[in-house]
């Protein structure tokens, strides 16, 4: 993974006043020492990879990063399970691009069979050895909240994405431009959100 470190220096340093008696009728001023501070080991700042080339056809799984669950996504509020059914759809693009869906399955309740069946197909790119061009991620375009209970929620978000191309061997599909919604049943579980099942539509 290429990416740019930028790392900062700081460097401080201590003034320390010493306290001289004072002699005679003509007392000295305490005299003044700067003594220095090493200067603590920089910390790189997290590389941020760059994302593919969507011009050219993708061969390997990207090397980007996870994006992190915002801190919204963890509340118990209709807010927050809306902002969590987001971070799924930020999941769901991160799979696409890297042929990786661990997180996807961490954040699916035993009983979600729909997200164990998709999140094989985000990653069948990969998985089938198949390449593709374009851009296949899905751009979040609004989203409302459901219900809110004791024990789960409800979310709607709505997607489009744009046509890309996926060929395996000499054969090329073409995927059209998508207009979806998908909404969310959640639970809350200890103190996270889990999906339970989701099905998905187009508008």
């Amino acid at each position: 993974m290429k990416g740019n470190r930028i790392a900062t220096t700081m460097l401080a340093a201590v003034l320390v006043l010493t306290a001289a008696a004072c002699q005679g009728d003509s007392p000295e001023p305490p005299p003044v020492t700067t003594t220095p501070v090493a200067s603590p080991t920089p910390t790189p700042t997290p590389t941020t990879a760059a994302l593919p080339d969507f011009t050219e056809w993708q061969t390997e799984p990207a090397d980007i990063p996870v994006p992190p669950m915002p801190a919204a996504a963890k509340e118990r509020t209709k807010a927050g399970s809306v902002a969590f059914g987001k971070y799924y759809i930020a999941l769901i693009n991160h799979a696409l691009l890297t042929g990786e869906n661990r997180e996807l399955a961490a954040l699916a309740a035993p009983e979600c069979d729909i997200c164990e069946t998709n999140a094989a197909g985000f990653v069948s790119t990969f998985t089938k050895e198949q390449s593709y061009l374009g851009d296949p991620r899905y751009t979040i375009t609004g989203s409302r909240q459901e219900d809110l209970s004791s024990t789960g929620a409800g979310a709607s978000v709505f997607v489009t994405s744009k046509p890309f191309k996926i060929r395996e061997k000499s054969e090329v599909t073409s995927v059209k431009a998508q207009h979806l919604a998908l909404v969310f049943r959640l639970s809350w579980t200890g103190n996270a959100w889990k999906v339970t099942d989701y099905t998905v539509g187009d508008i």
